[in-house]
């Protein structure tokens, strides 16, 4: 497998998952008082450093070269700060994405239910290290290492926003085009992520639980 397929296929699996964490952060009523503060990229960190953990259940619609016709998945995430995160998809196939620590690991069942385990560790890649720091230093709150990797757009106000991400570095812009994130108020409503392949993934997403 050549690298750049590597990352093609493991940036679906992560970079789909990291960001659904985000949603939850927008349905806290602990933000209510501050609906009339200045909205701003600090002000959208301030609240993602809240999250302490989340669960959501997710419908996510693929388009890729490689696939004919969209493929729409459904499941359930798992968010623990500082850096846990698991990702379930239960349909149309099972396959569970966990990444802890330094450690990314990839389980696929089969329908006989049979299991496959892939892991690997982070710091083996800068650009995979530095694409999954990104997003943990979004779900941190951490704008200073966010700055560092990506070039951040905020358009609209606190009613109806959207926040685009597009890559700084060569090694992720290899790989990464651009996220983009719409909402209204403090619910994310979808979450969308192209590749450099033109591959799209698109997240719908639904808050569960937010501590």
């Amino acid at each position: 497998m050549t690298d750049k397929e590597y990352f093609r296929r493991l940036l679906l699996a992560i970079i789909a998952t990291i960001p659904m964490t985000i949603a939850a952060v927008w349905q806290n009523p602990v933000f209510a008082q501050d609906e009339k503060a200045e909205w701003s990229t600090e002000t959208l960190m301030e609240m993602l450093s809240q999250v302490k953990e989340a669960d959501l259940t997710f419908t996510e619609e693929r388009s890729s070269a490689f696939l004919v016709g969209d493929i729409v998945l459904t499941g359930s995430l798992k968010y623990i700060a500082p850096d846990f995160i698991e990702k379930r998809v239960e349909s149309p196939y099972k396959q569970r994405t966990k990444i802890s620590g330094d450690t990314l690991l990839v389980e696929k069942t089969s329908q006989r239910g049979e299991s496959t385990i892939q892991q690997y560790s982070l710091s083996s890649s800068e650009a995979l290290s530095t694409i999954v720091e990104g997003f943990r230093a979004t779900l941190a709150g951490n704008l200073a290492v966010l700055i560092e990797n990506y070039n951040i757009a905020l358009e609209g106000d606190m009613l109806t926003w959207l926040v685009t991400l597009t890559p700084k570095k060569p090694k992720l812009s290899d790989h990464l085009e651009k996220i983009a994130l719409t909402g209204e108020e403090r619910e994310i409503r979808t979450i969308e992520t192209t590749n450099a392949d033109g591959d799209i993934a698109r997240l719908s997403l639904f808050y569960q639980m937010i501590k």
